[in-house]
């Protein structure tokens, strides 16, 4: 019976060899990939199962994203073992600043083989204080070239803006998560009176309110179209003054029968309202 000592480290060992593997592959990203790729997207962090790239834009990072099945081929022949693949947006200078770093002194004429299992085991003291070593001189150098370090994750990212890309999209979405969440609470709310200046751009606010403008339209559009579908008139009504409130501002304390027929229109609001528009016209 194993020991609780043994399976520790074990499981230690496991943890070394595979952050050996992941520097072993930033070095030969550039020889494993087209330049037109690592050019524009570069290995950064190992979370658990993930790989971190770095891409140049929301371009490539649809088009990378697309291609997630080849990237999880060729990173799992370093044995890796990862199962996902997550994009945090940079700037292309530097993704190329990442490219250059990660280049050797001198170019392989051939990509590199994949990594095999190492016949004999070095111990792990020496493993843990090569891998650090290696981890001081990349952050070391990165502080030379006027890195930051993020006041939430304590992370070296390029600086520019007040975190690293990855807590600043986590920022971001906390924020729009916020705003609709503002937005289905009080629909009339404007930007000036929101409370939200702080958290959110102006332009990044009424983008995620059209947002919420056009999803309630679908929504108010699919019983129209489908006016048998009608469940519960009640929710539809909430629809109708989300609507109106998102597109006029009004609040449902000024809102009239009036204000709803001229936004949404005399037809839309008679089916939405359950009438008959056919019968109605014949008569």
């Amino acid at each position: 019976m194993q020991t609780i000592g043994t399976i520790l480290q074990f499981v230690k060992a496991r943890q070394v060899r595979k952050a050996e593997r992941f520097l072993i592959l930033c070095r030969h990203w550039n020889q494993i990939f087209p330049d037109n790729l690592a050019n524009n997207c570069q290995p950064v962090s190992l979370k658990n199962k993930t790989l971190v790239l770095t891409v140049s834009g929301p371009v490539w990072r649809h088009k990378l994203s697309l291609e997630k099945a080849e990237i999880l081929k060729q990173v799992n022949k370093y044995k890796i073992l990862i199962d996902d693949v997550e994009f945090v947006l940079s700037s292309p200078k530097e993704t190329l600043r990442l490219k250059a770093e990660h280049s050797p002194a001198v170019k392989p004429t051939q990509p590199p083989k994949p990594v095999q299992e190492p016949a004999q085991e070095q111990s792990l003291e020496k493993i843990a204080e090569k891998l650090k070593q290696q981890s001081q001189k990349i952050a070391q150098k990165r502080q030379e070239k006027g890195w930051q370090k993020c006041a939430k994750c304590a992370k070296l990212y390029p600086g520019g803006k007040n975190a690293c890309p990855s807590c600043s999209v986590k920022e971001e979405e906390a924020a729009v998560a916020l705003v609709r969440q503002g937005l289905r609470e009080t629909p009339w709310a404007r930007y000036e009176n929101s409370g939200l200046k702080t958290k959110i751009a102006e332009k990044k606010f009424h983008a995620v309110k059209e947002q919420l403008l056009a999803e309630t339209r679908d929504g108010l559009a699919f019983y129209v179209l489908h006016p048998d579908q009608r469940k519960d008139q009640r929710d539809i009504d909430r629809q109708i003054r989300q609507y109106v409130s998102l597109r006029t501002g009004v609040s449902p304390a000024e809102m009239t029968n009036e204000i709803i027929r001229k936004t949404l229109g005399s037809k839309f609001t008679d089916i939405l309202n359950g009438k008959n528009i056919q019968k109605t016209e014949r008569k």
